[in-house]
């Protein structure tokens, strides 16, 4: 299995859309083949589980428009069986936004958090996010200051996220 599979995506400082690793979850799956162990530990305890805030409020938002709808079809259809047929119209949207919608765009939401979160830590440890390649003693380009992984090729701008930092 690929380390990138089914992982997070982003976009280069060049505009490439790359997949990222995501160290807290290589940490807990104890996959140290991407990045060494010490480091890769550091960095998980930099980014924590991704239970931040907004994932939080992404959850409970999720539950609480989720949660009034499955109830609503499950009165409906338990008052069709009694009644042996159609007794009060329930909107298919309803349905179709409670259940399927709602929880995609959630999800969609908390992972690009996620993947905010996790390429922020990674360029702040100088690592790079889509193949963990240590950036540390590479020269950025002069043309427009992306610094190029010797490794797979994608660019970062190390300097925006060392200000944020120091800010």
């Amino acid at each position: 299995m690929d380390v990138n599979e089914g992982s997070l995506r982003t976009k280069d400082d060049r505009g490439r859309t790359v997949s990222m690793l995501d160290p807290y979850t290589l940490h807990l799956l104890r996959r140290h083949d991407a990045i060494p162990t010490d480091a890769l530990a550091v960095l998980a305890a930099d980014l924590g589980s991704g239970l931040t805030r907004i994932t939080r409020f992404l959850f409970v938002l999720g539950i609480v428009c989720v949660v009034p709808g499955v109830i609503a079809f499950v009165v409906h259809l338990i008052a069709i069986i009694k009644a042996g047929g159609m007794v009060w119209p329930l909107p298919w949207w309803l349905l179709v936004a409670n259940v399927w919608i709602v929880p995609f765009v959630l999800w969609v939401a908390a992972g690009q958090a996620r993947a905010r979160s996790v390429r922020s830590v990674m360029i702040k440890h100088l690592r790079c996010p889509h193949c963990g390649y240590d950036l540390r003693m590479l020269q950025a380009d002069p043309t427009d200051g992306a610094t190029t992984c010797p490794e797979c090729g994608c660019a970062w701008r190390l300097s925006e996220y060392a200000n944020a930092d120091s800010a």
